[in-house]
């Protein structure tokens, strides 16, 4: 479905005029509130993932994420003398002062002895390592992250960045925006609102049993000391 299909399927069920404008919300109101839903969907679904290169810097603390990154959700790196990436540890800047209070890693910890990142960490539109790469490497970092939605603006465009895994999930664009608007119009809210919420707890499911790509880390010889409430701060949202 492209918007001008899903933009059918909302004034049919909600027994709206066909035509330009014509019914009691603009073209341009339901836009607006096709790509709000969707946006919606996204960020609860986690639908859309993505994943980038960067070369590695020697030196360098932080590196600026992708334009369309929502959330990162994995990193993986390189270096110097490997063949293959592994991952590193996600971990708040908070615990990285923590560590540093309590003496388990250098003062401060954002100029210790570079070497291979063992820790990553997220701070605005930029994420950083602990610690810092050594050496300049190609593609030394692959970073996993959930992709922000681009915004359709056009009857021809088509939703979930025209990934086609998600065909099947369109419609709940629709169910969206009539839930959205059935105050309004007179519809039936619960049954738009259950249609909608049910749909997106069911994509959800069903994106989750299909993910292979399970987030695994190797603790086996950490770098440093680790405690539960250290593992704890490293999976708060």
């Amino acid at each position: 479905m492209n918007f001008e299909d899903i933009y059918n399927e909302i004034k049919d069920a909600a027994n709206e005029k066909t035509g330009t404008d014509s019914g009691r919300f603009t073209d341009a109101q339901y836009l607006r509130k096709a790509n709000m839903v969707m946006r919606e969907i996204c960020i609860e679904t986690e639908c859309l993932q993505s994943s980038a290169v960067a070369d590695s810097v020697a030196d360098q603390l932080e590196y600026s994420k992708s334009s369309d990154t929502a959330k990162i959700k994995r990193i993986e790196v390189k270096g110097a003398s490997d063949a293959d990436y592994s991952a590193v540890v996600p971990v708040s800047m908070e615990t990285l002062d923590s560590w540093e209070q309590r003496g388990i890693i250098t003062r401060p910890w954002r100029d210790q002895t570079a070497d291979k990142p063992s820790y990553w960490y997220t701070r605005g539109e930029v994420y950083g390592f602990h610690p810092k790469f050594s050496a300049a490497i190609t593609s030394g970092i692959q970073v996993f992250y959930e992709e922000q939605p681009t915004e359709m603006t056009a009857t021809t465009d088509v939703p979930f960045n025209t990934d086609t895994t998600l065909y099947g999930y369109h419609r709940l664009i629709v169910y969206g925006v009539l839930a959205n608007i059935a105050p309004t119009l007179g519809l039936d809210t619960k049954y738009w609102s259950e249609k909608y919420e049910n749909g997106k707890a069911q994509m959800k499911n069903k994106l989750e049993s299909d993910d292979e790509d399970i987030l695994t880390f190797s603790l086996d010889r950490p770098a440093v000391q680790i405690e539960a409430s250290d593992i704890e701060e490293w999976y708060k949202e």
